[in-house]
């Protein structure tokens, strides 16, 4: 896989989650939770590992995706994005 796209999605994605706005407070929790797992993603792929199944973040942004979908359609664009190009990987 190449981590070049990979790596974009999530940074776009991590600047998206940072200027979200207007969210209750369950919202910011799991956006804190998403944004956590990016950063550990990101830096998992910049030191080369490989990215395998990772059931619990998939969970959360699939939440996060149905969570956000009429409230924030932009997060959800991203978040949904992010799970296709994290499914085709493998992870």
């Amino acid at each position: 896989m190449d981590k070049q796209p990979l790596h974009e999605l999530l940074e776009t994605l991590h600047a998206q989650l940072q200027g979200a706005q207007a969210v209750s407070p369950d919202d910011q929790a799991l956006l804190r939770d998403i944004t956590q797992d990016i950063q550990a993603l990101q830096a998992r792929a910049q030191a080369g590992q490989a990215l395998g199944p990772d059931a619990p973040l998939l969970a959360r942004l699939a939440q996060a995706v149905r969570q956000f979908e009429v409230s924030h359609p932009y997060l959800t664009l991203g978040l949904a994005q992010l799970l296709d190009t994290l499914s085709r990987a493998g992870v």
